[in-house]
């Protein structure tokens, strides 16, 4: 697959290529649910997993389109790169870039 960088992928690969990472990416969503955290961190928690959701079901919809393997990938390193941008802005923002206490 990256011999071939310029090529399309063929629909097999393309659909493994963006099924695994979106099911790891809906799958971290779901562990993020499952955290025990104080009640006043919860919401952060719950718009970062409605995030991360969103993210999957994105890349997950990549494998219709009929693009190369950089595209695609580039894509996906943007879309995850959403999450952080988030995680980042929540903490700084609303949590005053401070650890969490547990």
């Amino acid at each position: 697959m990256v011999v071939n960088t310029n090529q399309y992928l063929p629909p097999n690969v393309r659909w493994l290529l963006v099924g695994t990472i979106a099911l790891f990416i809906i799958s971290v969503a779901m562990l993020m649910r499952t955290i025990q955290l104080p009640k006043h961190y919860q919401r952060f928690y719950r718009r970062g997993s409605l995030v991360t959701v969103i993210s999957g079901v994105v890349i997950a919809l990549l494998g219709f389109l009929d693009l190369g393997t950089t595209p695609i990938l580039c894509i996906v390193i943007f879309i995850m790169m959403i999450n952080v941008i988030n995680g980042i802005y929540v903490w700084i923002k609303h949590l005053g870039a401070e650890e969490i206490e547990i």
